[in-house]
């Protein structure tokens, strides 16, 4: 009897046990199925996240494909008579034809650097271009293809005054002068009324230098302001300028390389008209000074009228 219920108390004990187990294992098995599930719900997100990127780009593809779409319709169009453009943009004749309503440009203010001209140095006199042939004269004429003239602007600015088509231009530059002459005169130094004198000497070389600074001051037309490289251009106005040095150059059969420095009795400043036209990237320049080359209480010399024209080989 004894061992009977010995053994029946082993036998409650061993399942007690065993459903103490059973709890542990199923509550194991919940809590990782808990954490599976978990796992699923996260890794959807993700998905749900990634799946929405992809939506945004697919629509970012489909309006880009819908802009290069547009572009090539207006591009295969043919194009509208200017009445419909004028009405498209609202604008009068002379707005449209100058380019002005499509694309404003708001630069108000343009600035470029370091702007080269090159070109031919001469000077006009009061009879014309071509000088008189008389003995004051004579020292004067030149071998024009050999006198230079080259012009450095270390600045131009140009100021919009209306829509991009009448602008204000100025800046600041430097201006070289040579005038080679042809006969065989001298210039002597420290006169304080100069006289020509003529020389014994064949001159090779026989040739004048002069350096000033420059300040322009130009109204501005650009027919197609938002598009420069299609767009006639013209300047028109005066500038200022002073003299920083001269000097004359001299060689021949028993000269080497002669250099006097002097002023020769020119003017210091002068004052004159300036012009730039062109189409595109070309352009041509003329400047005319206003004032004589020599002062005029200088007698001895005739009045002589600056004048040098080129082309621009580094335009604004």
């Amino acid at each position: 009897m004894k061992n009977l219920m010995l053994n029946l108390i082993i036998l409650m004990m061993m399942v007690v046990n065993l459903n103490a187990q059973t709890s542990d294992s199923l509550r194991i098995l919940n809590e990782k199925r808990e954490q599976e599930v978990e796992m699923q719900i996260r890794e959807a997100d993700r998905l749900a996240q990634q799946a929405d990127v992809l939506a945004l780009k697919a629509d970012s593809i489909a309006m880009i494909a819908d802009s290069i779409a547009a572009s090539m319709d207006e591009l295969s169009d043919p194009a509208s008579p200017p009445d419909a453009d004028m009405e498209a943009d609202g604008g009068s004749f002379s707005d449209n034809y100058f380019s002005i309503n499509k694309k404003p440009n708001t630069k108000n203010v343009k600035i470029r650097w370091l702007l080269v001209d090159l070109g031919l140095s001469t000077y006009l006199s009061k009879d014309g271009f071509n000088l008189p042939q008389t003995a004051e004269y004579e020292p004067f004429e030149q071998n024009l293809w050999k006198s230079t003239n080259w012009n450095l602007h270390l600045m131009r600015m140009r100021i919009n005054i209306y829509k991009h088509v009448v602008n204000l231009q100025t800046g600041l530059g430097f201006e070289f002068y040579r005038y080679n002459w042809t006969n065989n005169y001298d210039l002597p130094e420290g006169q304080a009324n100069l006289v020509p004198v003529k020389s014994g000497t064949d001159y090779d070389k026989n040739r004048m230098h002069s350096s000033w600074v420059t300040v322009p001051l130009m109204v501005n037309f650009e027919t197609n302001p938002n598009k420069t490289n299609r767009s006639f251009h013209f300047s028109v106005g005066g500038y200022a300028a002073a003299r920083l040095g001269t000097n004359i150059r001299q060689e021949g059969p028993d000269i080497k390389d002669r250099k006097l420095r002097d002023d020769f009795n020119q003017n210091n400043f002068r004052y004159g008209l300036t012009s730039v036209i062109g189409y595109g990237p070309i352009s041509v320049f003329a400047n005319y000074s206003l004032v004589p080359l020599f002062k005029t209480e200088n007698t001895a010399v005739p009045e002589l009228y600056p004048f040098n024209f080129g082309i621009c080989l580094i335009p604004f």
